[in-house]
């Protein structure tokens, strides 16, 4: 089974969008098989997103549907039509 997610992308320095939002459809069984393949369409995807380590930044939020997922970390199954929700936390973006 193919499973199918929408990825909105709040990073200001991926999206090429007036809203700051893009949207892509990407393929995986978890939120880190997703994102594996949104950096093979965004190369750049992956050094805004993840450490040297492959951490996550500590600035980064994910969210599925309404619920956070950077806690529960890249093996956070997703179902097919999820909505993926990657975005710079309010903290930085002010600076704290």
């Amino acid at each position: 089974m193919c499973i199918k997610a929408h990825l909105y992308l709040g990073l200001p320095r991926l999206t090429k969008s007036e809203g700051n939002i893009d949207i892509i459809e990407v393929q995986g069984k978890t939120v880190g098989e997703c994102l594996e393949n949104m950096i093979k369409e965004i190369p750049d995807a992956k050094n805004a997103i993840f450490d040297e380590n492959g951490e996550y930044l500590e600035h980064i939020d994910i969210w599925v549907n309404q619920n956070a997922a950077y806690t529960s970390g890249p093996g956070r199954p997703v179902n097919d039509g999820d909505k993926i929700f990657l975005f710079a936390s309010k903290l930085a973006a002010c600076g704290g």
